[in-house]
């Protein structure tokens, strides 16, 4: 089997994989599927009915569970994970 790879170019292992997709919530999930499809924070608030500020707390939490460093990281490890 193919290894993935994590944002940092490091070997993320499938089950690796299903363990960072399960500390993400279902919140947390969504956020990252609407900005792996390219909307803005104020689009995601809009389209889940909350804050900008409430997305971007969802974003930071993210960010530190996949242990990457902005929104393109996470969605080149989403993209890789083919969590869309």
């Amino acid at each position: 089997s193919r290894l993935l790879m994590d944002a940092k170019g490091g070997p993320l292992l499938p089950a690796r994989a299903r363990e960072l997709q399960a500390l993400l919530s279902s919140r947390e999930q969504q956020v990252l599927a609407h900005i792996s499809k390219g909307r803005t924070n104020r689009e995601i608030a809009e389209e889940l009915g909350v804050t900008v500020k409430t997305i971007k707390y969802y974003l930071t939490q993210v960010f530190k569970k996949l242990k990457v460093a902005n929104r393109m990281q996470a969605i080149q490890v989403s993209q890789k994970l083919n969590w869309q």
